[in-house]
């Protein structure tokens, strides 16, 4: 709460506009208004693809509402996203860190140092820093314990952090290379089970991964 408090506080500062920015409020305007074709038909004057996840956020602030009051609105979701972030990043600290204060210390400085560069400004980092952080972490949870519940979670993350930012679209390949990694390690503890049988338990697990990959192979 502190933090947030502190990063509206600098947001509140910021009075700027320019060109990327104007794209993704023009985005939100055109779904808001062109809803619900909006999300998928060509949208004028925009060049940035299938990425538009973070203007129908906007378009919740930019649509309804007026240009002033949008302005203040959609910087304020900037703020709710931002510091949602805390959460994966303190999931994965608890993994690999004991003492709670230096936990505490390591989510800090996760996520302080994005919030006063991203924050300010109406981009798609704003949604994508804490989707690329729950992806990261439900890929290793997919990964160590894989259930159909977690298998699918991992992959509508990655798929929305990929309809916010292409270029981070290798980490679904990443999640691939987890879900092996998991099952080499399974492999190695269960010494006792045949080839035969530990390939067809993995298969078994792993069965929406690998419908994944081959329908993103197709």
């Amino acid at each position: 709460a502190v933090l947030g408090a502190l990063l509206w506080s600098h947001v509140g500062d910021v009075d700027g506009f320019y060109l990327d920015e104007w794209f993704y409020v023009h985005g939100s305007q055109y779904i808001w208004e062109n809803f619900p074709a909006g999300l998928v038909e060509t949208i004028p004057e925009w060049n940035r693809g299938p990425q538009r996840l973070y203007s129908t956020l906007l378009a919740l602030a930019w649509g309804p509402f007026s240009p002033s009051t949008a302005y203040t609105l959609s910087h304020l979701l900037n703020v709710l996203l931002m510091v949602s972030a805390i959460v994966p990043t303190a999931l994965l600290a608890r993994r690999t860190i004991d003492a709670p204060l230096l936990r505490v210390l390591a989510v800090a400085l996760g996520v302080a140092i994005p919030w006063l560069t991203i924050s300010s400004h109406q981009l798609t980092e704003n949604l994508a820093f804490p989707l690329f952080l729950w992806a990261v972490y439900a890929t290793i949870r997919a990964a160590e314990d894989p259930s159909p519940v977690r298998q699918v979670a991992a992959l509508a993350v990655i798929a929305a952090l990929v309809l916010c930012r292409l270029n981070l679209g290798f980490v679904l390949i990443v999640f691939f290379v987890a879900v092996i990694a998991g099952e080499v390690v399974r492999r190695r503890s269960e010494r006792a089970e045949s080839w035969g049988a530990w390939l067809r338990h993995a298969l078994r697990r792993q069965a929406i991964p690998i419908a994944a990959a081959l329908a993103a192979l197709a």
